[in-house]
């Protein structure tokens, strides 16, 4: 999918099976399509075949609002805010109910981070205990658009597919 999103004008960068992230120094200035195609990785000189890859996307121009919350009612409230004050969107799920919405933007700006937070009946005390966030990625960030969670679940879009939706939406 990676030549065909930078088709559409979208800076794909190629995300490792298994992981969230690229690998590969400097991805935040984008890669061309041909990067997918087999290469010989410059720091270990071996050959690396990103066929098998995830597409993660820059935020430059394409910021996404990340849901970084368990609550399922909470998810649906904040996403069915997030449309009414910026605009419909798809949305993508990795790891239920957590979901992002992309949507574009021609003045790129930095990422927004919210405060860490619990809910009322979360046991915050406990050493395992992840608070809730919610965080707008913006410029020298990335979002996996097409790829498998390191959970093993495949990412997945609600609402129609972005990115494609928001090319022909009018909203890009």
């Amino acid at each position: 999918l990676a030549p065909y999103l930078a088709d559409y004008g979208y800076q794909p960068v190629p995300i490792p099976p298994g992981r969230k992230g690229p690998l590969s120094k400097g991805w935040q200035a984008g890669h061309p399509p041909e990067h997918y195609l087999p290469h010989v990785d410059p720091e270990n000189r071996m050959v690396t075949d990103c066929a098998r890859y995830g597409v993660g996307l820059l935020t430059r121009t394409c910021p996404a609002v990340d849901l970084d919350i368990r609550d399922r009612e909470l998810v649906r409230v904040l996403l069915e805010l997030a449309g009414d004050m910026l605009g419909p969107s798809p949305f993508r799920v990795g790891a239920p109910p957590k979901a992002l919405m992309p949507f574009s933007t021609g003045a790129p700006f930095d990422k927004i981070s919210g405060r860490w937070f619990a809910l009322p009946g979360d046991n915050w005390r406990t050493e395992s205990y992840s608070p809730h966030r919610i965080e707008v990625l913006g410029n020298g960030q990335q979002f996996l658009a097409y790829a498998r969670h390191p959970r093993g679940t495949l990412y997945r879009w609600r609402r129609g597919e972005a990115p494609w939706w928001l090319r022909g939406s009018g909203y890009w």
